[in-house]
């Protein structure tokens, strides 16, 4: 594609317009879900009306694009270029899954467009700077144990963790393997709930068994909830390589309250201060040799 379109009202769900060249084309009203847009040039389209729920704009240019009425549900603005100066003739939708996976960091402009109150952009301002210390996580466990699950999910999302977890944001009719593979992908770290439940769970099986079939590099976290002789004994395939390699966070251990549990798992999604472990300059050790 180059040059200028109109593709009003166009079905471009999960299209792949990696490169496209789409200078002041008219996508207004257009369907845009899951798009694969990495390096698409979007300079002064007109994408009122337009959804962008799943997309992947890595890299796509919005620089002087015509906002208004449009979507960006689920989406990491973050990769996407010159959002900031795209102009939001109207309120633009921003998602609360898109601030989640964006990390927080949303340009002002959008958020002021949405009639945001100024304190609630301060305070997301404010959580873009704590996402950025933990690692993006994905929640994978047994639909039974929700009440559980719940209560693990909303307090990391209210300590500032991007955290996702399975069946979240999901459509129905999706291709649950490929929006499932999308999800773990984006995510640096994922935690895994070990409960009698989970383990004869197959959605916890497949799941395990996906982040095998792309080379998942990140860190896979157990948050344990069966006793010690539970967890030793399982046979379940994906536990067991866990167990032997693996240090659990152990939920179960009654002696220390929930907030205790959940105080070691954030200092396990805490990322590395920047600048710890920098070695000193020669010149500058020898400096404090002679000082002292």
């Amino acid at each position: 594609m180059a040059g200028a379109h109109d593709s009003q009202d166009t079905d471009l769900r999960e299209a792949h317009l990696s490169e496209a060249k789409l200078l002041e084309a008219d996508l207004t009203g257009s369907d845009l879900r899951g798009a694969q847009m990495a390096g698409a040039f979007l300079r002064a389209a007109i994408l009122i009306k337009a959804d962008f729920s799943g997309a992947v704009p890595r890299e796509t240019d919005f620089d002087a694009a015509i906002l208004g009425w449009t979507i960006f549900g689920n989406t990491d603005i973050r990769v996407a270029k010159n959002i900031d100066r795209a102009h939001c003739l109207h309120p633009v939708s921003v998602g609360l899954d898109t601030l989640q996976l964006s990390r927080w960091q949303v340009p002002r402009s959008l958020l002021a467009s949405a009639r945001t109150p100024p304190g609630v952009i301060a305070t997301i301002e404010a959580w873009a700077g704590r996402a950025s210390r933990y690692h993006s996580c994905f929640l994978s466990h047994s639909s039974r144990d929700d009440e559980i699950v719940r209560k693990v999910y909303y307090q990391l999302r209210m300590d500032g963790v991007p955290c996702f977890r399975s069946g979240e944001d999901i459509e129905p009719g999706a291709d649950w393997k490929a929006a499932l593979t999308k999800r773990l992908k984006r995510s640096d770290r994922v935690l895994v709930m070990v409960s009698r439940n989970s383990l004869e769970s197959e959605g916890v099986r497949d799941e395990m068994g996906l982040l095998g079939s792309f080379d998942f590099k990140g860190a896979i976290i157990p948050l344990k909830f069966v006793d010690d002789g539970e967890w030793k004994a399982t046979k379940v395939a994906w536990a067991t390589a866990l167990r032997d390699r693996v240090q659990a966070i152990n939920f179960a251990d009654a002696s220390k309250t929930f907030e205790a549990h959940h105080e070691r798992l954030l200092a396990a999604l805490k990322k590395p201060e920047s600048g710890r472990g920098k070695r000193d300059h020669p010149k500058q050790r020898s400096r404090q040799r002679r000082d002292h």
